[in-house]
């Protein structure tokens, strides 16, 4: 009887009878990339084992994944952008040698040294890293990663406001008539150290009106 463990699969037909004192099946890989297990047993007798690599197919597009997707924005508050090399199944080509992944970024954030633009990074066994930081504007950042010879993906990270630290009213009109009928609209903001709107405060906000 023959059993199988990892990506691979053995036909429904496992019990094969033994011609010579040998019995063989075949095995078929699946489309993820791994260590296959193939067991036999047969009554009176010790298990024999053996394995099986399945390695990844040539590189074909890049994944990008994130450490987080959402960061303060106070210009410190990180996150680590992860790309790797991957053949069209999606297994990660750990033989891609040291391919560069070239990062750009754009919007509210930059490298974790402060610049911006792009940035080449080494992979090692097709993986790359690089770290991004907020500035002090809440938004998105965008990071793209490309190398020479497969297409570009992006993937965004949201910088959001702080803690709440003070209010800022604004209204509609600086002046208005004094006949008892004139109006403005006062919108009263929540702001965090940096002047970004906190959204998710949701506190009351007493107003009072002097003169």
């Amino acid at each position: 009887t023959f059993s199988v463990n990892g990506p691979g699969t053995i036909p429904s037909q496992k019990v094969i009878d033994a011609l010579n004192g040998r019995a063989s099946i075949e095995v078929t890989s699946t489309r993820q990339s791994g260590r296959i297990t193939v067991t036999a047993t047969s009554i009176g007798l010790f298990n024999g084992t053996t394995e099986i690599i399945t390695l990844p197919g040539t590189a074909s597009n890049i994944g990008l994944s994130l450490t987080t997707a959402s960061i303060t924005a106070d210009n410190s508050a990180t996150a680590d952008v992860t790309a790797k090399l991957a053949d069209e199944n999606g297994n990660t080509v750990t033989t891609a040698g040291s391919a560069v992944v070239i990062f750009t970024i754009t919007g509210e954030g930059t490298f974790s040294d402060g610049s911006t633009g792009s940035q080449n990074v080494d992979t090692v066994q097709g993986v790359g890293t690089v770290r991004v930081k907020s500035t002090n504007r809440s938004g998105i950042m965008t990071i793209s990663g490309c190398t020479t010879s497969l297409s570009t993906r992006t993937i965004t990270v949201t910088t959001t406001a702080g803690l709440a630290k003070k209010t800022s009213l604004v209204s509609t009109a600086q002046t208005i008539v004094s006949d008892g009928n004139s109006t403005t609209n006062i919108a009263v903001r929540v702001l965090d150290t940096n002047d970004n709107i906190v959204t998710n405060y949701t506190n009351p906000v007493t107003l009072k009106i002097t003169g």
